[in-house]
């Protein structure tokens, strides 16, 4: 979490060293400063407490102004239910009291008092997460990584665990075997036949990037696109035609709006790629190789002398090269999906016979995340040892009604493996 480069941190981090825990809080005292500018009006604050999920936005008009008396409906497909309400003076609607949802996805839909979608926004109250970025500095080796084959043993015995989880321990394992299809894209053109192209995105790439426009998710997602000469579209040294539903774009914006200077037709390009999102997209299938151009070169620039590449777009609502940004009233609603507390889980050894079940090669034996101790500060908590034996690495981290902190790491050395019981470990 500090702001500068830290030379050598495992140096600060020595307990029986009094020099270098002095030279830590020295260290957090400068580099770890921080400051926060409270508002004035401590008893008014900007943002209220967030008790439960809620999704709250604003209908607005073409001009930007608030829809009031707006009826707002909001659908989830999964699970299945509807909502609706009205919003308010300023255009202000919220939904609350929602069910348990893993990944949650709403479509919102806004009309006017005359039950029409005509000039009407839906604006979405939605946190942008955090860009991180790294921090400047050499690139080198973490303290804490061991140089010994302690890590590579671990990785090999969570893979040997994973394989055995549903084999019985008499069963031999056949060698992997690796299945291959293709990607199918749900009402594609695709001249080749769905999912016969050099590179596929389908719906699961489209979800997840959520609302980046197109331009940006071909620059990320498609190896070589990027700006060339006159800044027109390239992938690699050809440069890019780009369909939609089976009508050629290029064509499409020159007989909307009509050609006048190539600046003209560039903007216009650039415009409508960063105008739609990925959310309005079925699946994207690039065609660059001669192996999936040929028919595209065949259809749409028969007497063409370059050798272009493809983009063929399939979009959700299948009309082509729509030249609206969106649809009137209709807003689909991707929040971040909610955390929910889950258990650590710990094996249950019920029977004296412990042949019958698998080996136990977990490395990360017992998690406990809520630990209170009693009015004398003491606790105890219990957790069966995994079936081989070693050295265990116990760390403990809390703090007090204060506000205070505390850290104790200790080790706890297995020197038998019992084969009828297993060997429960008690911490106090």
């Amino acid at each position: 979490d500090l702001k500068g480069f830290v030379e050598e941190p495992g140096y600060y981090l020595q307990t029986k060293n009094a020099k270098s825990w002095q030279a830590l809080d020295n260290l957090l005292l400068t580099q770890g400063w921080v400051n926060y500018d409270w508002q004035a009006d401590k008893q008014h604050p900007a943002f209220a407490a967030e008790n439960e999920f809620e999704v709250k936005g604003q209908v607005r008009n073409l001009f930007g102004g608030s829809v009031k008396v707006s009826h707002v409906t909001l659908l989830s497909k999964s699970p299945l239910f509807i909502r609706d309400t009205v919003t308010n003076k300023e255009g202000y609607f919220t939904f609350s009291h929602f069910p348990v949802i893993d990944t949650p996805a709403f479509i919102i839909k806004a009309v006017n008092r005359h039950d029409k979608s005509f000039n009407i926004g839906v604006v979405i109250d939605d946190i942008k997460p955090l860009v991180f970025s790294m921090p400047p500095g050499p690139t080198i080796q973490p303290w804490y990584v061991s140089n010994d084959t302690a890590l590579f043993n671990s990785a090999k015995n969570n893979r040997m665990r994973a394989e055995l989880k549903y084999i019985d321990p008499n069963s031999h394992l056949l060698k992997e075997v690796k299945i291959t299809a293709k990607k199918i894209i749900k009402d594609s053109q695709n001249l080749n036949g769905p999912g016969n192209a050099d590179l596929v995105l389908d719906e699961k790439d489209m979800e997840m990037a959520g609302k980046e426009n197109w331009l940006d998710l071909f620059s990320h997602e498609i190896k070589g696109f990027h700006t060339g000469r006159l800044n027109y579209y390239f992938i690699e040294d050809r440069p890019v035609l780009f369909i939609v539903d089976g009508l050629m774009l290029n064509s499409k914006i020159l007989s909307v709006y009509g050609y006048r200077t190539l600046q003209d037709f560039i903007n216009n390009m650039e415009y409508y790629l960063k105008s739609h999102n990925a959310e309005d997209i079925k699946g994207v299938e690039v065609m660059v190789s001669s192996k999936y151009n040929g028919d595209y070169h065949r259809r749409y620039v028969p007497m063409a002398p370059l050798i272009f590449a493809f983009i063929e777009i399939t979009t959700r609502s299948g009309r082509g090269p729509d030249f609206t940004v969106n649809t009137p009233g209709v807003y689909l609603y991707k929040p971040l999906p909610l955390s929910l507390p889950k258990e650590f889980y710990k094996p249950k050894y019920t029977v004296n016979d412990t042949t019958k079940h698998l080996p136990d090669l977990r490395s990360t034996i017992d998690w406990e995340p809520n630990v209170i101790t009693d009015k004398s500060g003491n606790a105890i908590i219990s957790f069966y040892e995994a079936d081989k034996p070693g050295t265990y690495t116990v760390i403990i981290e809390g703090s007090d009604g204060n506000g205070n902190l505390g850290y104790k790491s200790m080790q706890i050395v297995v020197r038998r493996k019992t084969t009828i019981n297993k060997q429960k470990n008690d911490i106090k």
